[in-house]
Protein backbone atom coordinates (compact mmCIF):
# COMPACT_ATOMS: atom_id res chain seq x y z
CA UNK A 1 0.00 0.00 0.00
CA UNK A 2 1.12 3.77 -1.24
CA UNK A 3 0.32 6.21 1.71
CA UNK A 4 1.62 9.67 -0.30
CA UNK A 5 0.33 11.98 2.68
CA UNK A 6 2.22 12.85 5.89
CA UNK A 7 0.40 15.37 8.22
CA UNK A 8 2.72 16.96 11.46
CA UNK A 9 -0.12 17.04 13.95
CA UNK A 10 -0.07 14.01 16.67
CA UNK A 11 2.42 12.72 19.02
CA UNK A 12 5.29 11.23 16.06
CA UNK A 13 5.45 8.43 18.21
CA UNK A 14 3.24 5.91 16.37
CA UNK A 15 0.93 6.45 19.25
CA UNK A 16 -1.39 8.70 16.75
CA UNK A 17 -4.61 7.30 16.04
CA UNK A 18 -3.72 7.28 12.28
CA UNK A 19 -1.03 5.56 12.70
CA UNK A 20 -2.37 2.84 15.20
CA UNK A 21 -5.11 2.44 12.38
CA UNK A 22 -2.39 2.01 9.71
CA UNK A 23 -0.15 -0.18 11.75
CA UNK A 24 -3.26 -2.64 12.46
CA UNK A 25 -4.02 -2.78 8.71
CA UNK A 26 -0.83 -4.38 8.18
CA UNK A 27 0.93 -7.57 8.36
CA UNK A 28 1.92 -10.84 6.17
CA UNK A 29 1.69 -9.69 2.43
CA UNK A 30 0.02 -6.31 3.75
CA UNK A 31 2.96 -3.77 3.45
CA UNK A 32 2.62 -0.03 3.79
CA UNK A 33 5.16 2.06 2.25
CA UNK A 34 4.57 6.13 3.45
CA UNK A 35 5.83 9.56 2.35
CA UNK A 36 8.28 10.77 5.54
CA UNK A 37 6.88 14.08 4.59
CA UNK A 38 7.80 17.75 2.84
CA UNK A 39 8.51 20.00 6.01
CA UNK A 40 12.27 19.95 6.14
CA UNK A 41 13.71 23.23 5.60
CA UNK A 42 10.36 25.16 6.96
CA UNK A 43 11.33 25.36 10.54
CA UNK A 44 8.25 23.63 11.54
CA UNK A 45 9.33 22.08 14.87
CA UNK A 46 10.64 23.45 17.93
CA UNK A 47 12.11 21.79 21.58
CA UNK A 48 13.04 22.38 25.08
CA UNK A 49 14.52 20.28 27.33
CA UNK A 50 14.15 20.38 31.44
CA UNK A 51 16.31 19.31 33.87
CA UNK A 52 14.38 20.16 36.99
CA UNK A 53 10.80 21.25 38.35
CA UNK A 54 10.15 25.09 37.75
CA UNK A 55 12.72 25.26 35.22
CA UNK A 56 11.00 28.01 32.24
CA UNK A 57 12.20 27.38 28.61
CA UNK A 58 10.90 29.56 24.98
CA UNK A 59 9.92 28.74 21.65
CA UNK A 60 9.76 32.04 19.47
CA UNK A 61 7.27 31.81 16.41
CA UNK A 62 7.85 34.29 13.74
CA UNK A 63 4.92 36.11 11.63
CA UNK A 64 6.32 38.21 9.03
CA UNK A 65 4.54 40.70 7.34
CA UNK A 66 1.48 39.35 5.86
CA UNK A 67 -1.44 40.87 3.89
CA UNK A 68 -4.73 40.07 5.86
CA UNK A 69 -7.41 37.86 4.38
CA UNK A 70 -10.40 39.38 3.36
CA UNK A 71 -12.51 37.32 5.54
CA UNK A 72 -11.01 37.39 8.68
CA UNK A 73 -9.83 33.95 9.28
CA UNK A 74 -6.44 34.43 9.50
CA UNK A 75 -4.80 32.21 12.15
CA UNK A 76 -1.81 29.97 13.01
CA UNK A 77 -1.42 26.87 14.98
CA UNK A 78 0.53 24.98 17.30
CA UNK A 79 0.66 21.45 18.72
CA UNK A 80 3.39 20.28 21.70
CA UNK A 81 3.40 16.93 23.05
CA UNK A 82 5.21 15.98 26.33
CA UNK A 83 5.31 12.23 27.94
CA UNK A 84 3.01 11.30 30.52
CA UNK A 85 5.80 11.57 33.62
CA UNK A 86 6.65 15.17 32.11
CA UNK A 87 4.10 18.44 33.58
CA UNK A 88 4.13 21.65 32.14
CA UNK A 89 2.33 25.02 32.64
CA UNK A 90 2.08 26.59 29.32
CA UNK A 91 1.83 30.97 28.52
CA UNK A 92 1.72 32.35 25.33
CA UNK A 93 3.88 35.85 25.18
CA UNK A 94 2.11 38.06 22.27
CA UNK A 95 4.73 40.31 20.21
CA UNK A 96 3.84 43.44 22.40
CA UNK A 97 4.51 41.46 25.47
CA UNK A 98 1.04 40.55 27.14
CA UNK A 99 1.01 37.21 28.72
CA UNK A 100 -1.55 34.40 28.30
CA UNK A 101 -1.13 31.64 31.13
CA UNK A 102 0.16 30.21 32.63
CA UNK A 103 -2.32 27.64 31.86
CA UNK A 104 -2.03 24.45 33.85
CA UNK A 105 -1.82 20.64 33.35
CA UNK A 106 -5.94 19.89 32.42
CA UNK A 107 -6.72 23.61 31.99
CA UNK A 108 -7.29 25.41 29.08
CA UNK A 109 -8.12 29.49 28.05
CA UNK A 110 -9.07 31.65 25.67
CA UNK A 111 -8.49 35.55 25.82
CA UNK A 112 -9.02 38.44 23.58
CA UNK A 113 -6.05 40.65 22.77
CA UNK A 114 -5.03 43.62 20.78
CA UNK A 115 -3.06 41.04 19.00
CA UNK A 116 -5.97 38.14 18.33
CA UNK A 117 -7.24 35.86 19.61
CA UNK A 118 -5.06 33.34 22.01
CA UNK A 119 -6.52 29.75 22.90
CA UNK A 120 -4.19 26.81 24.79
CA UNK A 121 -5.41 24.02 26.09
CA UNK A 122 -2.81 21.82 27.92
CA UNK A 123 -3.29 18.00 28.75
CA UNK A 124 -7.28 17.71 27.54
CA UNK A 125 -6.41 15.53 25.26
CA UNK A 126 -3.85 12.32 25.56
CA UNK A 127 -2.14 10.17 22.97
CA UNK A 128 -2.57 5.82 23.80
CA UNK A 129 0.65 5.98 25.17
CA UNK A 130 -0.44 8.55 27.94
CA UNK A 131 1.15 11.60 26.40
CA UNK A 132 -0.41 15.04 26.63
CA UNK A 133 -1.02 17.18 23.92
CA UNK A 134 -0.81 21.08 23.80
CA UNK A 135 -2.90 22.88 21.72
CA UNK A 136 -1.73 26.73 20.77
CA UNK A 137 -3.85 28.92 18.43
CA UNK A 138 -4.11 32.47 17.55
CA UNK A 139 -6.89 33.52 15.10
CA UNK A 140 -8.87 37.19 14.44
CA UNK A 141 -11.94 35.49 14.05
CA UNK A 142 -13.40 38.37 11.73
CA UNK A 143 -12.85 41.36 10.26
CA UNK A 144 -14.55 43.25 13.65
CA UNK A 145 -11.66 41.89 15.87
CA UNK A 146 -8.09 43.01 15.65
CA UNK A 147 -5.32 41.58 13.08
CA UNK A 148 -3.08 39.03 14.00
CA UNK A 149 0.10 41.10 15.48
CA UNK A 150 3.17 40.51 13.33
CA UNK A 151 6.74 39.91 15.48
CA UNK A 152 7.75 37.54 17.76
CA UNK A 153 5.64 35.43 19.93
CA UNK A 154 6.51 33.16 22.26
CA UNK A 155 5.41 29.26 23.99
CA UNK A 156 6.63 29.73 27.32
CA UNK A 157 6.95 26.22 29.38
CA UNK A 158 8.14 25.98 32.83
CA UNK A 159 8.53 22.72 33.90
CA UNK A 160 6.46 20.66 37.16
CA UNK A 161 8.33 17.75 37.48
CA UNK A 162 11.62 16.74 38.41
CA UNK A 163 13.96 15.34 36.22
CA UNK A 164 15.05 15.66 32.60
CA UNK A 165 12.06 16.20 30.30
CA UNK A 166 11.34 17.53 26.69
CA UNK A 167 8.46 19.22 25.23
CA UNK A 168 8.42 19.26 21.30
CA UNK A 169 5.61 20.99 19.40
CA UNK A 170 5.22 21.60 15.70
CA UNK A 171 3.76 24.09 13.15
CA UNK A 172 0.47 22.18 11.90
CA UNK A 173 -1.71 25.13 10.08
CA UNK A 174 -1.85 28.80 9.04
CA UNK A 175 -3.50 30.85 6.98
CA UNK A 176 -1.58 34.48 7.13
CA UNK A 177 -2.47 35.83 3.09
CA UNK A 178 0.44 32.90 1.73
CA UNK A 179 3.35 33.64 4.10
CA UNK A 180 4.77 31.02 6.62
CA UNK A 181 5.41 31.38 10.47
CA UNK A 182 8.63 30.07 11.56
CA UNK A 183 9.93 28.61 14.69
CA UNK A 184 13.34 30.98 15.91
CA UNK A 185 14.30 30.02 19.44
CA UNK A 186 14.05 26.58 19.71
CA UNK A 187 13.55 25.24 16.49
CA UNK A 188 15.67 22.10 15.03
CA UNK A 189 14.96 20.48 11.80
CA UNK A 190 14.61 16.91 13.06
CA UNK A 191 11.19 14.95 14.37
CA UNK A 192 10.00 16.03 11.36
CA UNK A 193 8.74 12.65 9.63
CA UNK A 194 4.66 13.28 9.49
CA UNK A 195 2.01 10.95 10.45
CA UNK A 196 1.24 7.97 8.60
CA UNK A 197 4.74 7.43 8.27
CA UNK A 198 5.46 7.34 11.94
CA UNK A 199 3.20 4.02 12.59
CA UNK A 200 5.30 1.14 13.51
CA UNK A 201 4.54 -0.67 11.01
CA UNK A 202 5.00 1.50 7.86
CA UNK A 203 7.94 1.98 6.00
CA UNK A 204 8.60 5.97 6.36
CA UNK A 205 10.64 6.95 3.25
CA UNK A 206 12.41 10.12 2.39
CA UNK A 207 13.55 11.54 -0.92
CA UNK A 208 16.54 12.12 -2.78
CA UNK A 209 17.91 14.20 -5.75
CA UNK A 210 18.30 11.69 -9.05
CA UNK A 211 17.70 15.21 -11.67
CA UNK A 212 18.50 18.69 -11.76
CA UNK A 213 17.43 19.71 -14.62
CA UNK A 214 15.70 18.81 -18.21
CA UNK A 215 14.55 19.84 -21.53
CA UNK A 216 10.75 20.38 -21.53
CA UNK A 217 8.23 19.65 -24.52
CA UNK A 218 8.59 23.45 -25.54
CA UNK A 219 12.07 23.26 -25.94
CA UNK A 220 13.34 25.42 -22.85
CA UNK A 221 15.84 24.02 -20.27
CA UNK A 222 14.74 24.09 -16.75
CA UNK A 223 16.01 23.49 -13.40
CA UNK A 224 14.82 22.51 -9.61
CA UNK A 225 15.41 24.88 -6.79
CA UNK A 226 17.64 24.17 -4.40
CA UNK A 227 18.72 20.38 -5.77
CA UNK A 228 22.07 19.08 -5.88
CA UNK A 229 22.16 15.62 -7.32
CA UNK A 230 22.29 12.65 -5.18
CA UNK A 231 21.79 14.57 -2.11
CA UNK A 232 19.03 14.48 -0.15
CA UNK A 233 16.17 16.71 -0.53
CA UNK A 234 16.11 19.68 1.05
CA UNK A 235 12.18 19.34 1.91
CA UNK A 236 12.78 15.57 3.14
CA UNK A 237 11.54 15.56 6.67
CA UNK A 238 14.28 14.42 8.55
CA UNK A 239 13.40 12.21 11.92
CA UNK A 240 13.38 10.55 14.42
CA UNK A 241 10.25 9.61 16.34
CA UNK A 242 9.59 11.69 19.02
CA UNK A 243 10.39 8.49 21.00
CA UNK A 244 13.83 8.01 19.14
CA UNK A 245 12.43 5.25 17.02
CA UNK A 246 14.25 5.45 13.78
CA UNK A 247 12.30 7.13 10.67
CA UNK A 248 12.86 7.11 8.00
CA UNK A 249 13.85 4.00 7.12
CA UNK A 250 14.82 4.98 3.61
CA UNK A 251 15.26 7.33 0.90
CA UNK A 252 14.24 6.75 -2.91
CA UNK A 253 14.04 8.82 -6.03
CA UNK A 254 11.92 11.71 -5.13
CA UNK A 255 13.51 15.13 -6.57
CA UNK A 256 13.29 15.33 -9.96
CA UNK A 257 11.95 11.81 -11.19
CA UNK A 258 10.08 11.87 -14.86
CA UNK A 259 7.01 10.18 -14.04
CA UNK A 260 4.52 8.75 -16.23
CA UNK A 261 1.52 11.39 -16.79
CA UNK A 262 -2.23 10.30 -16.49
CA UNK A 263 -4.71 11.92 -18.43
CA UNK A 264 -6.44 13.63 -15.98
CA UNK A 265 -3.08 15.63 -15.12
CA UNK A 266 -2.47 18.57 -16.94
CA UNK A 267 0.96 20.00 -15.68
CA UNK A 268 2.66 23.21 -16.57
CA UNK A 269 5.25 22.71 -20.19
CA UNK A 270 7.66 23.33 -17.64
CA UNK A 271 7.36 19.92 -16.45
CA UNK A 272 6.13 18.14 -19.29
CA UNK A 273 8.70 15.91 -20.46
CA UNK A 274 9.72 16.38 -24.69
CA UNK A 275 7.24 12.44 -25.02
CA UNK A 276 4.62 14.70 -23.62
CA UNK A 277 3.55 11.42 -22.12
CA UNK A 278 5.97 12.10 -18.73
CA UNK A 279 6.43 15.05 -16.39
CA UNK A 280 9.01 16.20 -13.43
CA UNK A 281 7.46 15.30 -10.26
CA UNK A 282 8.96 16.06 -6.54
CA UNK A 283 8.23 15.38 -2.92
CA UNK A 284 8.54 12.02 -0.87
CA UNK A 285 5.15 10.76 -1.80
CA UNK A 286 7.21 10.41 -5.17
CA UNK A 287 9.63 8.87 -3.52
CA UNK A 288 7.15 6.55 -1.42
CA UNK A 289 5.45 5.03 -4.57
CA UNK A 290 9.34 4.13 -6.12
CA UNK A 291 9.55 2.02 -2.40
CA UNK A 292 6.07 0.55 -2.96
CA UNK A 293 7.47 -0.67 -6.24
CA UNK A 294 10.23 -2.80 -4.92
CA UNK A 295 7.87 -3.95 -2.25
CA UNK A 296 5.76 -5.39 -4.72
CA UNK A 297 8.37 -6.84 -6.67
CA UNK A 298 9.32 -8.64 -3.35
CA UNK A 299 5.77 -9.60 -2.47
CA UNK A 300 5.80 -11.39 -5.94
CA UNK A 301 8.18 -13.62 -4.68
CA UNK A 302 7.14 -13.79 -0.92
CA UNK A 303 3.74 -12.93 -0.95
CA UNK A 304 3.37 -13.49 2.92
CA UNK A 305 6.45 -11.24 3.93
CA UNK A 306 5.68 -9.59 7.21
CA UNK A 307 6.07 -5.76 7.76
CA UNK A 308 9.66 -6.29 9.79
CA UNK A 309 11.23 -8.58 7.07
CA UNK A 310 10.07 -6.26 4.35
CA UNK A 311 11.98 -3.25 6.34
CA UNK A 312 15.05 -5.55 6.52
CA UNK A 313 14.93 -6.53 3.40
CA UNK A 314 15.04 -2.46 1.97
CA UNK A 315 18.08 -1.97 4.77
CA UNK A 316 20.29 -4.87 3.44
CA UNK A 317 19.42 -3.41 0.00
CA UNK A 318 20.23 0.16 0.81
CA UNK A 319 23.41 2.05 -0.71
CA UNK A 320 25.69 4.52 1.69
CA UNK A 321 27.97 6.82 0.33
CA UNK A 322 29.53 10.31 1.00
CA UNK A 323 25.95 12.17 0.77
CA UNK A 324 24.53 9.84 3.05
CA UNK A 325 27.15 9.41 5.70
CA UNK A 326 27.22 6.60 8.27
CA UNK A 327 24.11 5.43 8.25
CA UNK A 328 21.86 4.79 9.62
CA UNK A 329 20.58 8.33 10.73
CA UNK A 330 18.16 10.16 11.01
CA UNK A 331 17.87 11.76 7.21
CA UNK A 332 18.41 8.82 5.11
CA UNK A 333 17.51 6.11 7.51
CA UNK A 334 19.46 3.07 6.25
CA UNK A 335 20.37 4.99 2.74
CA UNK A 336 19.93 4.91 -0.76
CA UNK A 337 17.00 2.52 -2.13
CA UNK A 338 18.43 0.09 -4.41
CA UNK A 339 16.61 -1.86 -7.05
CA UNK A 340 19.02 -3.84 -8.74
CA UNK A 341 20.18 -5.89 -5.96
CA UNK A 342 16.57 -7.86 -5.59
CA UNK A 343 18.41 -11.12 -6.64
CA UNK A 344 15.37 -12.52 -5.56
CA UNK A 345 12.66 -10.70 -8.04
CA UNK A 346 14.96 -11.44 -10.75
CA UNK A 347 16.01 -15.62 -9.36
CA UNK A 348 12.14 -15.74 -8.95
CA UNK A 349 11.50 -14.40 -12.93
CA UNK A 350 14.02 -16.36 -13.96
CA UNK A 351 12.76 -19.16 -12.23
CA UNK A 352 9.41 -18.19 -13.83
CA UNK A 353 10.52 -18.30 -17.14
CA UNK A 354 12.28 -21.37 -17.42
CA UNK A 355 10.37 -23.08 -15.85
CA UNK A 356 7.13 -22.15 -17.58
CA UNK A 357 5.31 -21.65 -14.15
CA UNK A 358 1.89 -20.66 -15.52
CA UNK A 359 -1.74 -21.22 -14.61
CA UNK A 360 -3.36 -24.62 -15.91
CA UNK A 361 -7.10 -23.67 -15.63
CA UNK A 362 -9.12 -20.68 -16.25
CA UNK A 363 -8.22 -17.38 -14.24
CA UNK A 364 -10.61 -15.88 -13.11
CA UNK A 365 -12.34 -19.50 -12.45
CA UNK A 366 -14.52 -21.26 -10.61
CA UNK A 367 -13.54 -24.92 -8.64
CA UNK A 368 -10.53 -26.64 -9.37
CA UNK A 369 -7.38 -23.99 -10.15
CA UNK A 370 -4.72 -26.36 -11.84
CA UNK A 371 -0.70 -24.80 -12.01
CA UNK A 372 1.96 -26.48 -14.62
CA UNK A 373 5.44 -26.20 -15.12
CA UNK A 374 8.38 -28.08 -16.46
CA UNK A 375 11.41 -28.76 -14.38
CA UNK A 376 14.63 -29.10 -15.91
CA UNK A 377 17.70 -31.30 -13.96
CA UNK A 378 19.17 -28.42 -12.34
CA UNK A 379 16.37 -27.06 -10.63
CA UNK A 380 15.79 -29.94 -8.74
CA UNK A 381 18.19 -29.58 -5.23
CA UNK A 382 17.84 -33.59 -3.77
CA UNK A 383 17.46 -32.61 -0.10
CA UNK A 384 14.44 -30.52 -1.14
CA UNK A 385 11.16 -31.33 -2.92
CA UNK A 386 8.71 -29.62 -5.09
CA UNK A 387 6.31 -27.49 -3.18
CA UNK A 388 3.46 -25.42 -4.24
CA UNK A 389 1.50 -23.18 -1.62
CA UNK A 390 -1.69 -21.20 -1.76
CA UNK A 391 -2.50 -18.06 0.41
CA UNK A 392 -5.05 -16.14 0.80
CA UNK A 393 -5.17 -12.25 0.31
CA UNK A 394 -4.36 -11.62 4.10
CA UNK A 395 -1.52 -13.85 3.86
CA UNK A 396 -3.27 -16.51 5.25
CA UNK A 397 -1.59 -20.36 3.72
CA UNK A 398 -4.83 -22.50 3.08
CA UNK A 399 -3.04 -25.01 1.63
CA UNK A 400 -0.14 -26.89 0.50
CA UNK A 401 0.33 -29.28 -3.06
CA UNK A 402 3.32 -31.70 -3.68
CA UNK A 403 4.84 -32.12 -6.60
CA UNK A 404 7.38 -34.17 -7.99
CA UNK A 405 10.71 -33.91 -8.01
CA UNK A 406 11.49 -35.00 -11.29
CA UNK A 407 12.78 -33.50 -14.59
CA UNK A 408 9.66 -33.32 -16.74
CA UNK A 409 6.49 -31.43 -17.32
CA UNK A 410 3.93 -31.58 -14.85
CA UNK A 411 0.59 -30.28 -13.52
CA UNK A 412 -0.10 -29.53 -9.44
CA UNK A 413 -3.99 -29.35 -9.18
CA UNK A 414 -5.78 -27.68 -6.34
CA UNK A 415 -9.44 -28.87 -5.24
CA UNK A 416 -10.36 -25.15 -3.96
CA UNK A 417 -10.40 -26.88 -0.61
CA UNK A 418 -8.76 -25.72 2.63
CA UNK A 419 -6.32 -27.87 4.95
CA UNK A 420 -9.64 -28.04 7.06
CA UNK A 421 -11.34 -29.35 4.12
CA UNK A 422 -13.86 -26.16 4.33
CA UNK A 423 -14.72 -25.32 0.55
CA UNK A 424 -12.45 -21.67 0.28
CA UNK A 425 -13.97 -18.20 -0.48
CA UNK A 426 -14.59 -16.24 -4.07
CA UNK A 427 -11.49 -13.73 -3.86
CA UNK A 428 -7.89 -13.13 -4.88
CA UNK A 429 -4.87 -16.17 -4.04
CA UNK A 430 -1.41 -16.36 -4.39
CA UNK A 431 0.45 -19.95 -5.59
CA UNK A 432 3.93 -20.00 -4.50
CA UNK A 433 6.01 -22.54 -6.20
CA UNK A 434 8.67 -23.48 -4.38
CA UNK A 435 11.67 -25.42 -6.18
CA UNK A 436 15.04 -26.23 -4.85
CA UNK A 437 16.48 -22.90 -3.19
CA UNK A 438 13.72 -20.72 -5.65
CA UNK A 439 10.26 -19.62 -5.93
CA UNK A 440 8.04 -17.86 -7.63
CA UNK A 441 4.17 -16.89 -7.54
CA UNK A 442 1.43 -16.88 -9.51
CA UNK A 443 -1.60 -13.97 -8.57
CA UNK A 444 -5.26 -16.01 -9.42
CA UNK A 445 -9.19 -15.00 -8.70
CA UNK A 446 -11.14 -17.63 -7.40
CA UNK A 447 -14.80 -16.98 -8.53
CA UNK A 448 -18.31 -18.10 -6.62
Amino acid sequence: MLLAVAKTTGPHDGQDPLDLGISALTGPGKIVCAAAGNFGGHSLHAEWTSTAGSQTGDMTVSIPTFVPTGNGLDQFNAEAWYDANANYSVSIVTPSGQVIGPVTRGASTAVYTPSGLVEISNGQYTSAAGSYRVSLSVFREGLSYPQIAVGTWTYRFTSAASGTHRVDAWLTSFFLGGVMPAFGTGMTERCLVGSPATADNAIAVGAYCTRMSWTSVNGSGYSLYRAVLHDLAYFSSAGPRRDGQQAPQIAAPGFGVASSKSSQVYPSDMYLMPDSAHYIQYGTSVAAANAAGIMALLLSTNPTMAPAAAISSLEQRSLSDSFTGAVPNSRWGWGKLRAGTLAAASVSENLRARIGFAMGSANPGRGAASFVFSLKPEDLVPSRGVRLRVFDAKGRQVATLQGSPVAAPQRVTWDGREATSARASAGIYWARLEVGSGSSAVKFVRLR
